[in-house]
């Protein structure tokens, strides 16, 4: 749903396993570094008690982790994958939970929460991160996509 209303200067990636065996849903890569994205569960089969998050089952309520948190853990994992080849400047990454307009969710200091329209212009809003020369950046999504391609 996003490709075509991203700028030709930002590609994106599908489910990318990382150096831990888990993978990541989907990430964009652009001048700006690494946007991590999550879904948000389904508001009618989810329920918040507290800061406690359950998924509806045939079993009845199962506990899952928040989507923002998961979001921004998904984050740092990226960070840490792109940083481990020992390379000379570190890839900013960003976190966002991308949620229906029904669904309300508490934004927090390392993860956004956006609709899917809002995604372009939050693209357009970020800086472009200087040491994130052309040539890094290609060298990232060659790491990308060797990752996927071995999935």
């Amino acid at each position: 749903q996003l490709v075509g209303s991203l700028s030709p200067d930002v590609t994106g990636a599908a489910d990318v396993p990382v150096y831990d065996g888990r993978t990541i849903p989907a990430m964009l890569i652009g001048p700006f570094g690494v946007i991590v994205l999550r879904e948000a569960p389904p508001a009618h089969l989810t329920r918040v008690s507290g800061s406690s998050w359950e998924l509806r089952t045939p079993a009845g309520w199962a506990p899952i982790e928040s989507p923002v948190e998961r979001a921004a853990r998904d984050a740092d994992r990226v960070r840490q994958w792109l940083s481990h080849d020992d390379r000379d400047f570190l890839v900013k990454t960003y976190a966002a939970v991308i949620a229906t307009s029904e669904r309300s969710l508490t934004r927090s200091a390392a993860c956004t929460i956006l609709t899917i329209e809002q995604v372009p212009a939050f693209i357009a809003s970020l800086p472009a991160q200087r040491s994130l020369t052309a040539w890094r950046r290609e060298g990232i999504l060659d790491q990308v996509r060797e990752a996927v391609s071995r999935s």
